[in-house]
């Protein structure tokens, strides 16, 4: 009896330890993984795509670079689930837009990215000139955002609105936002208030139309324009 029950454990303990079957994802594995992500989002959002490489992942990550092309396929892929581990959400974007104008001021403006949910467009931003990625990634990312952030403006023209929002946004970033912390700039105080302007600008510029076409304001003639 006790042989039995002995032979029972020794079964068990190999079991155990046998390694899982190929593509068998465990909780390790499951860990090492989004060990990896999270490491690539940093550096994505500090440095852009051409500017990182797999080993500083893996080096970030305490993990063997080789794991990335087993979880991700390589650093192309790396790069795409980055992007929509960080993209917008409908947190990001509410329905009414009132929200949006102050988180887009603190990311551009103050470099808070990651807290108010604008991470995907800044890594976005510093990989737009990267050919490997720029338009196979980048692009339709920023077209989800525009696209997204329409359908919570509403009211007249609102494709036009969005779009305009957004160049605002990516150059006020490319000023402000991106900045690195050692490069010299302005106070705090200074940009603080350079937040609260363009956050009232912003406000402004994505709400016009939004009252429909009876209440909106009629839109000045294009530079140039021949019927003027």
């Amino acid at each position: 009896m006790s042989e039995q029950r002995g032979a029972g454990r020794a079964r068990g303990a190999v079991q155990r330890n046998r390694p899982a079957p190929a593509g068998t994802r465990t909780p390790r594995s499951s860990k090492t993984r989004a060990a990896i992500l999270a490491a690539a989002r940093r550096l994505f959002a500090s440095r852009g795509f051409d500017h990182v490489s797999l080993r500083e992942i893996g080096a970030e990550a305490r993990a063997d670079p080789a794991l990335v092309a087993r979880y991700f396929g390589g650093k192309e892929g790396l790069f795409a689930e980055a992007l929509a581990a960080s993209n917008v959400s409908d947190a990001l974007i509410p329905g009414d837009c009132a929200a949006f104008p102050h988180r887009a001021a603190r990311a551009a403006v103050l470099g808070e990215w990651r807290s108010t949910g604008f991470e995907g467009l800044l890594i976005a931003l510093r990989s737009a000139s990267s050919p490997a990625v720029s338009d196979s990634l980048i692009r339709p990312f920023e077209q989800r955002f525009v696209r997204r952030l329409a359908e919570g403006l509403g009211g007249d023209e609102h494709m036009a609105r969005a779009h305009l929002a957004f160049a605002s946004i990516a150059g006020t970033a490319l000023l402000h936002g991106m900045r690195s912390p050692g490069s010299p700039g302005y106070s705090p105080e200074q940009a603080r208030t350079i937040a609260e302007y363009f956050a009232h600008d912003l406000n402004e510029m994505m709400k016009r139309g939004g009252q429909g076409r009876r209440g909106a304001r009629r839109r000045p003639p294009f530079m140039g324009d021949a019927s003027q």
